[in-house]
C-alpha cells in the first residue's frame, strides 16, 4: 500500500515542472510559484489531517488518495486551462500534504510492539518507491510522454486505493484506542 501510493505520487510530481513547462504552457517563474503554493498547502494540510485522522484512519487516508488519483487523471484532461491546472496542482499538495501522515500513523497502528522496525521498514518503503516511481515514470515519459505517465500514476494511486479498501480496519475507534492495542488496522 505504501509503495504504490508513494510510487503514484513519485512517478508524476517528478515530471510535474517539464509537464507545467511544455504540456500546460507555465512560465518558468508560474512554476515556482505555483510549486510554492504546492508545499504550502501541504503543509497546511499535514496539520489539518492530523486533527481528524485519528478519528477515522482509513477514511483520511481514503479520501488523500482518491483526491491524488483525481488530481493526477485531471491534470493532462485540464491542461489547456491555467486556472484548473492550477487547482489541481494544489488539491494535489492537499493531498500529498497528509498521505505521510496518514500512513506514517497507519504504520504505528501496525507496528505497536515494534515502533522502531515499523518506522524503519516505512522509510524504506518510501525511498524504494521514490527511486522506482521516478524510473518507472520516466521510462513512462520516454516511450509515451508526460500526460500518459500522469495517467499511470493515478493506476497506482487506483491500486493503493484498492489496498486501503482491501484492510480489515474499519478506522471508525480511536487511534488511542489502537495504540493501546485494542485495535489494529489489519
Amino acid at each position: 500500500m505504501v509503495a504504490l501510493i508513494f510510487g503514484a505520487h513519485f512517478s508524476s510530481y517528478t515530471y510535474i515542472a517539464p509537464f507545467l513547462l511544455q504540456n500546460a504552457s507555465f512560465s518558468v517563474s508560474s512554476i515556482t510559484w505555483l510549486l510554492l503554493g504546492f508545499g504550502l498547502v501541504g503543509f497546511v494540510s499535514n496539520f489539518a489531517f492530523s486533527a481528524i485522522v485519528t478519528r477515522n484512519l482509513k477514511a483520511s487516508l481514503a479520501t488523500v488518495v482518491s483526491l491524488l488519483m483525481l488530481a493526477l487523471l485531471a491534470m493532462p484532461l485540464l491542461r489547456h486551462s491555467e486556472p484548473a491546472v492550477m487547482v489541481t496542482v494544489l488539491v494535489w499538495g492537499v493531498a500529498f500534504g497528509a498521505i505521510p501522515l496518514c500512513l506514517s500513523v497507519w504504520m504505528q497502528l501496525a507496528t505497536p510492539d515494534l515502533p522502531e522496525a515499523g518506522s524503519a521498514l516505512f522509510v524504506g518503503i518510501i525511498q524504494v518507491a521514490i527511486a522506482v516511481g521516478s524510473l518507472v515514470g520516466g521510462t513512462v515519459v520516454d516511450h509515451v510522454g508526460i500526460p500518459a505517465d500522469f495517467w499511470f500514476g493515478s493506476a497506482l494511486a487506483l491500486l493503493g486505493l484498492a489496498a486501503v479498501a482491501c484492510t480489515g480496519a474499519t478506522g471508525k475507534t480511536s487511534a488511542n484506542a489502537a495504540l493501546a492495542g485494542q485495535v489494529r488496522p489489519e
